[in-house]
């Protein structure tokens, strides 16, 4: 089993917003460039600027004389107060996390969310469209999430393997909650959302954590419809990948903005 409480849950960046009820930036959710077709396990190579929200959170194994390492994964949504990745903005520094007061992984699962703020915002006018945020969903969206989504990240690419040189992307279908509570019982919440194929072959996998499950729109608009969670292995026949619901959590995500300095 992989779980992201090992990276804190993180999963995106927050911002200073005018309104609590249109927290989205200007053009969110649009690529630089989309491919059809197919973690990652069982996926295909991401093409630059195919996912300019997706982050890869690092840190040195030993402070000073190694290298960066990516963790796990996190989301841009907006611009003023960002996740950092190493690559882009070597100079910046997070502020301290905001976990959710629900989360207890020595109980349950649930509750598996973050946001973090930098103190350096995005500039995402200057990068041509290699920086985006991804949307975020309605609140009445939750519990009606249906379709294909696509998970990203630098995770293994088998169950106890290597870590991706290069960001991987998968199409995974979206499943009803009866078929995530088949394979999980109890340990699935209705603030979750699995998603997969029940031949296995396809999945989000260690180092995915954090990361984005988005679903794209007909007019190409991604939408951050889960947070890579948890799943027993990686790709497993029966087992689907499990997703933080991110609708289920509207609320909680602006609260924590405004808590954070929205205006």
């Amino acid at each position: 089993m992989f779980l992201s409480g090992l990276c804190l849950t993180v999963f995106s960046s927050i911002s200073l917003v005018k309104s609590q009820e249109s927290p989205n930036i200007e053009n969110c959710g649009i690529s630089k460039t989309s491919v059809s077709g197919n973690k990652i396990v069982g996926g295909r190579n991401a093409v630059d600027g195919e996912f300019p929200w997706q982050l890869s959170l690092q840190m040195r194994i030993l402070p000073v004389i190694s290298d960066f390492q990516h963790i796990c994964g996190a989301t841009i949504i907006n611009r003023l107060s960002n996740i950092t990745t190493r690559a882009s903005y070597p100079s910046t520094h997070l502020v301290v996390p905001i976990v959710h007061e629900g989360y207890n992984p020595m109980s349950s699962l649930k509750n598996d969310i973050a946001l973090l703020r930098t103190t350096t915002p995005f500039n995402f006018k200057d990068t041509e469209g290699f920086i985006n945020g991804a949307c975020l969903p309605s609140r009445d969206l939750a519990d009606n999430v249906t379709g294909i989504g696509t998970v990203t990240g630098w995770g293994t690419t088998s169950q106890g393997g290597s870590l991706s040189a290069q960001l991987k992307a998968v199409d995974v279908p979206i499943l009803p909650d009866a078929k995530c509570k088949e394979a999980y019982q109890d340990a699935f919440q209705d603030t979750m959302l699995c998603a997969g194929y029940e031949e296995g072959g396809k999945d989000s996998c260690q180092g995915d954590s954090g990361g984005p499950f988005v679903q794209r729109s007909a007019n190409g608009v991604s939408t951050l419809i889960g947070i890579v969670s948890w799943g027993r292995g990686c790709a497993q026949p029966k087992y689907p990948g499990v997703y933080t619901e991110t609708a289920h959590y509207m609320d909680w995500i602006l609260k924590t903005i405004q808590t954070l300095g929205g205006n």
